[in-house]
């Protein structure tokens, strides 16, 4: 939901180079370097007990 919040303001946002070009190909956006490096971070999932043997969750569990 973010790229809709831009147009017409002063506002900025950070997120995934491609996300930003696929969404640049159809709303008047910019998309410019950060100007300091971005920290490293660690993505994790979280899942209730309930879907251990769901097929779609060990999927995606398995493809992290």
């Amino acid at each position: 939901m973010i790229p809709q919040l831009l147009p017409g303001t002063e506002r900025i946002a950070t997120m995934h180079r491609r996300l930003a070009r696929h969404v640049a190909k159809t709303m008047p956006l910019r998309i410019v370097a950060l100007p300091v490096p971005l920290p490293a971070f660690t993505e994790t999932i979280q899942w209730p007990a309930l879907h251990n043997s769901d097929p779609a969750s060990v999927w995606l569990r398995e493809s992290c």
